[in-house]
């Protein structure tokens, strides 16, 4: 019994004390490390000798040490709050930086693209999104860069020709010993709308997000400023807005997913709504809507879904025919085909349909809309 201790001690010391030594000190603090050292040969599975050796080596810089302390008091204390939080925060310093970057093209076609109740006009539009997301340390926190630009050029509208330029920047924060982590960001973007100037945006956003149950789940808060071109039919404002997602797998079956993601949005933004662009359109109102989602794996290539959103706009200021105040709800059913791979690793080609109907109680706006859409998509 002895003997086999002395083996395990010996297992325990060897690396630390080597590890120690590899990565250079002033030996003061050297010492303090291989006293700390010292004290777990004597007690190897204390818990608080190996969190001590773990914080000495974190304030060295000594990341590997302490991540490898950390993991020798979860091996056997799983439940450990104070080692499962150094592990999360040891682990995304010594994370290497990484860079996304997501591509999306392709056309649509609109059977009322202006949304007009009486008559439609269709037209086809051609769109492309890039997304690159950037993440690095600096000083032992993690910072998170996201850019966007997007942009859609119709065929016969050209006034509603449209694209858009944003950014947020913000540091991450793992939350206790949860898989959850806080990503506060401030942010900005510009627009321009039939060819000129529309808007400069300023924004400051909370974004918690994890994996539950091995799903990537989210919820951002925004808050933010928008000002607008003199020429347009809109001036300036505060919005609030507020977003998430929540998903289930292998609910069904195997390879298929569930989703929730419901949104909320107060827009105080002086000016004109505009029906056409109304995902984020100026004007003072409230909207509330959820979006439901499922989709099954059919095979390795193909993957096939349908989802269903609903949304209630209701207008602050803007009255109905019949004196209310407007109050707009928006169905839009839809399914999707993606073929995975198509020109290679991480890329897919999409098919989507989607039937918008717009019921409010200013008939004037109401409308219906088919969508039709084929893109490409690139990750890497």
């Amino acid at each position: 019994m002895a003997k086999s201790r002395r083996i395990f001690c010996m297992a325990v010391a060897l690396p630390l004390v080597s590890g120690s030594l590899a990565l250079g000190s002033s030996p003061a603090l050297a010492d303090e490390l291989f006293d700390a050292n010292a004290l777990i040969l004597e007690d190897p599975t204390s818990i608080e000798l190996n969190l001590d050796y773990a914080l000495i080596a974190e304030g060295q810089g000594k990341y590997r040490l302490a991540l490898a302390a950390y993991e020798r008091v979860l091996l056997n204390h799983p439940d450990n709050v104070a080692a499962k939080r150094g592990l999360i925060r040891v682990r995304r310093i010594i994370q290497p930086p990484s860079t996304q970057t997501f591509l999306d093209f392709g056309f649509k076609g609109e059977s009322n693209v202006e949304h007009e109740a009486d008559g439609e006009e269709g037209d086809f539009l051609y769109y492309g999104r890039a997304r690159v997301k950037d993440e690095r340390n600096f000083n032992g926190i993690r910072w998170r860069t996201v850019g966007s630009l997007y942009g859609e050029l119709h065929a016969f509208e050209d006034d509603l020709n449209y694209a858009n330029a944003a950014a947020t920047i913000g540091p991450i924060f793992d939350l206790g010993a949860s898989t959850i982590s806080l990503h506060p960001a401030i942010g900005g973007g510009v627009a321009m709308a039939d060819d000129q100037f529309y808007y400069a945006d300023v924004n400051v956003s909370a974004l918690f997000e994890g994996y539950l149950e091995g799903v990537y789940q989210w919820a951002r808060f925004r808050a933010g400023y928008r000002q607008y071109d003199a020429d347009m039919t809109a001036d300036q404002g505060f919005y609030l807005d507020a977003a998430g997602k929540k998903a289930w797998t292998d609910v069904f079956g195997e390879n298929d997913a569930f989703s929730i993601a419901p949104m909320i949005r107060w827009s105080e933004i002086d000016g004109t709504f505009n029906d056409n662009i109304n995902d984020f359109s100026p004007g003072k109102y409230v909207v509330g809507g959820v979006k439901v989602s499922y989709d099954r794996v059919l095979s390795d290539l193909v993957t096939a879904g349908v989802s269903v959103d609903v949304k209630n706009r209701y207008f602050l200021v803007d009255e109905a025919a019949n004196g209310d105040n407007r109050q707009d709800w928006t169905v839009t059913p839809g399914v999707s085909v993606l073929l995975k791979d198509v020109f290679g690793v991480q890329t897919g080609l999409r098919f989507d349909y989607e039937y918008e109907y717009n019921d409010s109680n200013d008939p004037g706006h109401d409308y219906d809309n088919h969508i039709f859409g084929v893109s490409a998509t690139i990750r890497r």
